[in-house]
């Protein structure tokens, strides 16, 4: 049975920013995650509009689906 609490191994995430006017948040936003207690694998950035029915376009979508399945990643953290 689990109790509910992750390892820290498994606390790989990958961090999704998306839509115009975050230029230069990436550092603290990484910085936030790991203080957070999570390793960061990658940084995606979208800086067009915020898509309305997967945040992001289907081309970055794909991209994180391929980090997700590539790098043990257990989080997507999205700002």
């Amino acid at each position: 049975m689990s109790s509910g609490r992750r390892t820290a191994a498994s606390r790989n995430a990958i961090l999704l920013m998306a839509g115009p006017g975050k230029d230069g948040k990436e550092g603290e936003f990484a910085e936030l995650a790991r203080a957070a207690g999570y390793n960061v694998v990658d940084v995606v950035r979208q800086r067009r509009t915020i898509d309305s029915r997967f945040y992001v376009g289907s081309g970055k979508l794909m991209q994180v689906k391929q980090l997700v399945a590539g790098n043990g990643v257990t989080h997507v953290i999205t700002y």
